[in-house]
């Protein structure tokens, strides 16, 4: 199976931007700030737009290429069942093909358990279903994933 050079995989969001409020890398889950900045969804399993940072093609960078403060972040608002390319933490748990994923508080998507007892607004934290497997338990950066929007 080939790599995306792509972050939204299938669908169409609404492509906005804003000035970076810090370092944000294409795949990150990103929220705006309250002055007008974008910046990596930094609180972890709570309720997330589907808001991905996506790469700067309109100067020719790619998926690897992050913003840096300041710079102009492009980024699209997406409708469930939407596919993206995300990002999973270092040492994250182990996902597996139909895992939930929510917000791991950094811009990165991690698995989220949930059982009868889970309050409802940690249910209404999750993001995104896994299409693909990844284990990063033992990483030390990030790696991409497959993911659906829920």
């Amino acid at each position: 199976m080939s790599t995306p050079n792509t972050i939204v995989l299938k669908g169409n969001g609404i492509r906005k931007e804003a000035p970076a409020a810090g370092t944000i890398t294409p795949g990150d889950l990103v929220e705006l700030t309250s002055a007008g900045k974008v910046q990596r969804k930094s609180s972890a399993a709570t309720t997330a737009q589907r808001a991905f940072a996506v790469e700067n093609e309109v100067v020719g960078k790619g998926i690897d290429s992050d913003y840096v403060t300041g710079d102009n972040v492009l980024y699209e608002v997406l409708p469930p069942g939407a596919e993206v390319y995300a990002l999973v933490p270092p040492s994250a748990a182990a996902i597996v093909i139909g895992d939930r994923l929510e917000s791991a508080g950094n811009g990165k998507l991690r698995k989220v358990s949930t059982s009868a007892s889970t309050a409802d607004t940690e249910r209404q934290s999750i993001v995104a279903i896994a299409l693909e497997a990844v284990d990063n338990s033992a990483g030390t950066d990030p790696v991409r994933i497959k993911v659906e929007l829920l």
